[in-house]
């Protein structure tokens, strides 16, 4: 929005634009900051703020607490397991987080599932620690940000460069069309890219906890989870490409069931 209604500034017919000074020539540098510093701080700064808000505590002793160090061994996590308070009511989510390298698993959760359950969206939530899914994602979004600031910087630089004598910009209505128009396209493309590479993750991550046998269990936290959220289980294939992070549940299913269980990590008995 704020680059189409800055273009737009020069692009009103019989607007002459601004006077420009050598304090307004465009520098890469300031954008191409802004394209790295932004990403890191948005997804650190979610993760931060959790480290703050929730309270967390170890898994006490148990039977759960037995199948999940022996996950955890057999996967090679060397990261801890805590559980953690929520404040929603049939929250069953679990995620990763790359602050003291741990997967949280919310205490409702805990209620909602079974032992064979839990152990699939664990195993889950470690295949994403360690395939390096967040740092990944992380690298894939500054780079496209910074390829943002680049076309950004570019039509800055056009901008200015198209200056007429009197020192201001002006640049003819149907090229600023034409920029607009390619910058919107490239947006939705750069927005295809980044969502195609977390869904991608998250196939990756049922493979690993299908493999470790807990397949079928999955599937069943799976459903709970999508039950409790009123999840579209079937949306629009354009909506999910340009939108959902995360596959629908039915191609989840169907790609879980394809899959051969039990060659990486073999359960306890």
């Amino acid at each position: 929005g704020f680059i189409i209604s800055w273009l737009m500034f020069f692009f009103v017919k019989n607007t002459s634009g601004i006077t420009i000074t050598p304090q307004f020539r465009p520098s890469f540098l300031p954008l191409a900051s802004v394209g790295v510093l932004l990403p890191v701080l948005m997804n650190l700064g979610c993760y931060f703020f959790r480290e703050i808000q929730e309270k967390k505590s170890d898994l006490c002793e148990g039977n759960l607490k037995d199948e999940l160090d022996s996950l955890s061994l057999g996967l090679g996590f060397k990261g801890k397991i805590k559980v953690a308070e929520s404040d929603i009511e049939n929250d069953v989510s679990a995620y990763y987080t790359p602050l003291g390298n741990a997967v949280v698993l919310y205490d409702t959760l805990i209620d909602a599932l079974t032992v064979d359950e839990i152990c699939g969206v664990a195993a889950h939530e470690i295949a994403h620690a360690k395939h390096g899914d967040f740092w990944t994602n992380l690298a894939a979004d500054v780079m496209l940000r910074l390829i943002t600031c680049f076309a950004f910087w570019c039509i800055l630089s056009y901008c200015f460069s198209h200056a007429v004598p009197d020192n201001t910009v002006l640049i003819p209505f149907g090229e600023g069309i034409l920029l607009i128009a390619s910058m919107l396209l490239y947006v939705l493309f750069s927005m295809m890219i980044e969502r195609y590479q977390a869904r991608y993750s998250e196939f990756r991550a049922d493979q690993t906890a299908t493999q470790c046998g807990y397949g079928e269990s999955l599937i069943s936290a799976l459903k709970k989870a999508a039950e409790a959220d009123f999840e579209d289980l079937n949306p629009h294939p354009l909506l999910t490409v340009l939108f959902e992070s995360h596959p629908p549940l039915i191609r989840r299913i169907e790609e879980i069931r394809k899959q051969e269980p039990g060659k990486m990590f073999h359960r306890k008995d």
